[in-house]
C-alpha cells in the first residue's frame, strides 16, 4: 500500500553544492522497531506535519545546465509506503531502486505480526545523522499528539536547508570552489554495503562506561583502539608496527560562532582523523588513548571544519585507501528515548546503511535504552562474512573484557 500528501506551497530550489554532490545517491535510514498497533493513517499525518515544517523531504533532485539542484514543487508529495513482513531486507530493495529524480526521502511502514518497523530513508545529499535524527524525532512527537487526539498545527517552511559550502564560506570567510559543485564531485566512487549488528547488554554497557572513567578515558577511545587493534590482527603483515588511521566524523554545527542549528544546513560533519603505530595484540587502551589526544587536539584547532571546507572525491578516504588499515567509527553518543504514543511502544532504534563513499570498514555506534549497539559496514567484495564475523567478535569481546 502507498499513500501520498499534498502540500500546496511555492516553489522552493537551489543548487546542490560539492559538499552535497559527494554525498548524492547514498541513501540511509533511521528505524524504530514498534511493539503494538501502529496507526498508519496517523503516521501519514505526522509525516505530513514533517514536510510541512521541512518541505525538502518532499523534494527531488534534477540537473540543469547549471548543475545539480534541488526542488521542492507546489504539487510535491511525501513517499509513503507499507510493506508486509517480518524483518528489514525490504529496506534493501527500497534503496537499490533508489531514485532522486522521484523522491530525495521515502517513510516506510514494514508492518509485522505484532508489531513492525518505521523507516525513515534520506539521501545523504541532503541530510546527514544530525538531519536525520531530528526528522524522526519530529515524526513521533507528531504521532504522539495526533493518536492522542489533540490538535497539531504547523506553520509552513518557504524555504530550504543551507548549502553546507556556503555557510561555511560565510562563517569562515572563505571563497570556496565547491559552493556550486562541479561535475568531478559526483564522480566520487560509492559502494554497495553489507552490514553487521553488534551490541552489548545493559549490564555490560553499564560496566564499559565505569571502566573507561575508571582508567581516565572515554568509552569512544576504548571503542576506537580496541577497532584498531581487532583490524590490526587480521592483517597478514607480520606482527610489526603498521602505520593505521581512526575517522572519526565531527558535528560542526556547535562549533561554529553563532552555533548553526540542527536542521539549518543538510550536511555538516568534518572528519577528524588520527594515525597511530599498531602491532599485533597490542594495548587497545594505550592505542585508544593516543586516538583519542589526537582527536581532541584536532577538533581544539578546527581541524573538521577545515577539513570539511576543502574536502574532494579523492580526499573521501583521508588515509591509506581499501583494507583494515584504516577505519571509520562514527559516534552517535546517546539516542534519546522517542516520544510515547498510545497503542504502542518503540522497543529498539537501528540504522541501515545501503551504499557509502568509502571502502573500509565502518563502525557507527550508539547507546539507546541503556545498551551499546554498533552497526559494522563494509564491502563484501573486500572482506568475507566470516572475516567480518571474527572482527566483530574480537571487538564486542574486547569491550566485555574491560568490564571485568
Amino acid at each position: 500500500m502507498t499513500s501520498t500528501t499534498e502540500r500546496r506551497i511555492t516553489v522552493l530550489k537551489r543548487h546542490l553544492d560539492g559538499i552535497e554532490l559527494q554525498l548524492m545517491n547514498k541513501p540511509t535510514a533511521l528505524i524504530v522497531k514498534y511493539c503494538g498497533h501502529l496507526d498508519e493513517d496517523a503516521l501519514g499525518k505526522a509525516y505530513d506535519c514533517v514536510a510541512t515544517r521541512h518541505p525538502f523531504v518532499t523534494g527531488y533532485i534534477g540537473k540543469d545546465l547549471d548543475g545539480y539542484f534541488i526542488e521542492v514543487r507546489p504539487d510535491s508529495t511525501t513517499q509513503f509506503v507499507v510493506h508486509e513482513a517480518e524483518d528489514l531486507s525490504f529496506l534493501r530493495e527500497v534503496s537499490a531502486s533508489w531514485d532522486l529524480e522521484r523522491a530525495v526521502a521515502q517513510l516506510t511502514v514494514i508492518r509485522g505480526t505484532s508489531g513492525g518497523f518505521v523507516a525513515m530513508h534520506t539521501d545523504h545529499a541532503i541530510s546527514d545523522g544530525t538531519v536525520k535524527y531530528r526528522l524522526l524525532q519530529e515524526l513521533w512527537e507528531f504521532y504522539a499528539e495526533i493518536v492522542a487526539g489533540n490538535r497539531v498545527a504547523v506553520s509552513p517552511n518557504g524555504s530550504l536547508p543551507h548549502s553546507p559550502a556556503r555557510l561555511l564560506a560565510k562563517h569562515l570567510g572563505l571563497s570556496d570552489k565547491k559552493l556550486d559543485g562541479s561535475p568531478d564531485d559526483v564522480k566520487a566512487d560509492s559502494f554497495i554495503l553489507s552490514q553487521k549488528y553488534i551490541s552489548l547488554s545493559e549490564e555490560d554497557t553499564s560496566q564499559l562506561v565505569h571502566a573507561a572513567q575508571a582508567m581516565g578515558t572515554s568509552v569512544h577511545a576504548l571503542l576506537c583502539g580496541t577497532v584498531l587493534v581487532t583490524q590490526r590482527n587480521h592483517i597478514k603483515t607480520g606482527d610489526g608496527s603498521v602505520l593505521m588511521a581512526c575517522r572519526t566524523p565531527v558535528n560542526i554545527r556547535k562549533r561554529l560562532e553563532p552555533p548553526v542549528g540542527p536542521i539549518e544546513v543538510t550536511n555538516f560533519g568534518g572528519l577528524q582523523v588520527a594515525k597511530v603505530q599498531v602491532r599485533k595484540n597490542d594495548d587497545p587502551v594505550a592505542i585508544g588513548k593516543e586516538v583519542k589526544d589526537q582527536l581532541d587536539s584536532g577538533i581544539a584547532r578546527g581541524e573538521p571544519v577545515r577539513e570539511l571546507a576543502v574536502r574532494t572525491p579523492g580526499e573521501m578516504e583521508s588515509f591509506g585507501g581499501p583494507g583494515l588499515s584504516i577505519a571509520t567509527v562514527t559516534n552517535m553518543g546517546t539516542v534519546a528515548e522517542f516520544a510515547r504514543a498510545e497503542g504502542l511502544e518503540i522497543v529498539d532504534f537501528q540504522i541501515f546503511s545501503h551504499a557509502l563513499a568509502f571502502s573500509h570498514p565502518g563502525y557507527a555506534v550508539y547507546t539507546y535504552s541503556r545498551r551499546l549497539n554498533i552497526q559494522v559496514m563494509y564491502r563484501p567484495e573486500l572482506h568475507s562474512v566470516a572475516e567480518i564475523d571474527e572482527i566483530s567478535s574480537g571487538v564486542i569481546g574486547r569491550l566485555r573484557s574491560f568490564g571485568g
